[in-house]
């Protein structure tokens, strides 16, 4: 008796029938708190180089047609507009998640999520809630600064050693 393929087999078959050999897909990012990860995109060249993007999809049986979907617009934006892999992935972001998934809002800005963050804060000694949100005055208002920050270091946000008073990961 055959055994039964994987869906990610059958999947990376056929986008090496679709579109020829160089072109992989793997999960990445999966935990043990979350076991479904992302799926990751690789493209070999000829020349040996490699370029890889993760895609904003899960990685899952369901998005099966729309990995090999993404993998095909991808491939047609690098070869029409001769961009890079990482470009195709930019440009592309509409077909990639642009939009809310299943299960997600719209990004309706910074001051939405303060504000939810702020309501999640009820139960907390006010001074505790006090320092929470000068921080999180301090972190808007350096989003606000140009060019913006892109780390917690140029975010301005202190470093600590071992693990935060209160905070459990």
């Amino acid at each position: 008796m055959a055994s039964r393929q994987q869906w990610f087999e059958t999947l990376r078959l056929s986008i090496q029938q679709e579109h020829g050999k160089g072109w992989s897909i793997w999960e990445i990012g999966a935990t043990k708190r979350n076991p479904i990860g992302r799926c990751r995109l690789t493209r070999m060249y000829e020349d040996g180089a490699r370029s890889s993007v993760v895609m904003p999809l899960e990685w899952k049986a369901t998005n099966a047609t729309a990995i090999l979907a993404t993998v095909s617009q991808l491939r047609t934006l690098m070869e029409e507009r001769k961009l890079s892999l990482k470009d195709a992935l930019k440009l592309n972001t509409e077909a990639l998640g642009g939009g809310p998934q299943q299960g997600e809002v719209d990004f309706a800005g910074w001051e939405a999520v303060k504000e939810r963050f702020l309501k999640s804060l009820d139960g907390l000694r006010s001074s505790t809630k006090r320092d929470l949100i000068t921080r999180v005055e301090r972190t808007l208002e350096a989003l606000k600064s140009r060019p913006s920050p892109r780390d917690g270091n140029t975010l301005g946000l202190p470093r600590f050693s071992g693990q935060v008073s209160g905070l459990h990961g």
